[in-house]
């Protein structure tokens, strides 16, 4: 318990302090110094020597000559460890949701909220908007891999945030001390040494199992699912998703739970959302706008009863024609800006 406790703090750390907001908390780092806990004014413990240790106070405000009347109190605290660069309280039943809009461009995400097209992510997203962000993979299956294994989509700027998790690195190597380290080849089997369960709810034919490469990402779960009706041709795919993963969570109700939702509606074919046989930005932008009601049902089920953290972004873009590009694979922004945000439910 006391390791799973550990790594809820270390995983839930950076979202609590700004990670949801991280050109600030880039520009506050580089420039204030951080606060410190209750835990962490601990005050080393002294047995002898110099018996001012750990205070704020030099030798020469001591007087050199002369009687010093001095009282002294003194504290025990209880030998609990820091939290590792994290402010928020343990909790030991944090769950963590994971959902990845396939395809999905940071242009189209943006400009349908702005339109008033995803209401409930306008009322559950952190500032009621997309953070802009890099992807490290131009197409689903490199895109995942690199989630899982601690390289999530950076900022557009030099200047990025401590990452979220990490797997173990080589001994020469500095990892800040706010992110959840695993010594395990990826986090789905790091979070399952510390107790979680981890379920997939696979969207695209990359979780299908249909073809050994299909069965790559999938194998990385203790348990998957997929069906036809949760692919992107199926025009109902984001209802029977959620619907789905909130019968996966109330199973495991009792249990830490990691839960991985890959929302296949924005990955073609989309078309069918706008009544075209073809695939566009303003069909992608209505398949995101079909799948808001689901996420925000996805989102209200699940936090109604629980503390969950919360991590929604693209796994890739798509080009639609720009600069003659169709499709996904390819170094192009269309491809490479994705949508992010994260954030602790209340």
């Amino acid at each position: 318990m006391h390791e799973r406790r550990s790594a809820l703090i270390a995983i839930a750390a950076l979202v609590a302090t700004g990670v949801t907001a991280a050109a600030r908390f880039a520009a506050e780092r580089a420039h204030a110094a951080p606060s410190l806990s209750s835990t962490q004014c601990k005050l080393p413990a002294a047995t002898g020597g110099d018996l001012g240790a750990g205070f704020p106070v030099g030798d020469q405000a001591l007087p050199a000559v002369g009687t010093l009347d001095a009282a002294m109190i003194f504290v025990d605290f209880e030998d609990h460890p820091a939290p590792r660069g994290s402010l928020l309280k343990a909790e030991s039943n944090l769950r963590i949701l994971f959902v990845t809009l396939d395809s999905l461009r940071y242009d189209v995400a943006r400009a349908a909220l702005q339109a008033g097209q995803t209401p409930r992510l306008a009322k559950i997203l952190p500032g009621g908007a997309w953070e802009e962000r890099r992807t490290p993979g131009t197409f689903t299956l490199p895109a995942h891999i690199a989630f899982f294994s601690g390289f999530l989509p950076k900022l557009p700027q030099p200047l990025q945030p401590p990452r979220l998790w990490e797997c173990r690195p080589p001994a020469f190597k500095t990892v800040d001390a706010g992110a959840f380290v695993f010594d395990a080849p990826n986090l789905l089997t790091g979070l399952a040494q510390h107790g979680y369960r981890t379920v997939c709810i696979g969207g695209v034919t990359y979780s299908s199992r249909e073809t050994p490469l299909g069965s790559v990402l999938p194998d990385m779960f203790e348990e998957d699912h997929w069906r036809p009706q949760f692919c992107s041709p199926e025009p109902g795919s984001p209802r029977h998703q959620v619907d789905h993963a909130l019968t996966v969570a109330e199973q495991y109700a009792n249990h830490a739970l990691f839960l991985f939702v890959n929302v296949s509606a924005t990955h073609v074919p989309h078309g069918h959302y706008t009544g075209d046989s073809g695939d566009s930005w303003q069909s992608q932008a209505a398949a995101l706008a079909y799948a808001d009601d689901h996420l925000g049902r996805l989102v209200d089920g699940l936090t109604g009863k629980k503390r969950w953290l919360i991590i929604m972004c693209a796994d890739h873009g798509e080009a639609f024609g720009e600069d003659g590009y169709h499709g996904r694979g390819i170094a192009h922004p269309a491809v490479l800006n994705v949508p992010f945000a994260a954030w602790l439910s209340e």
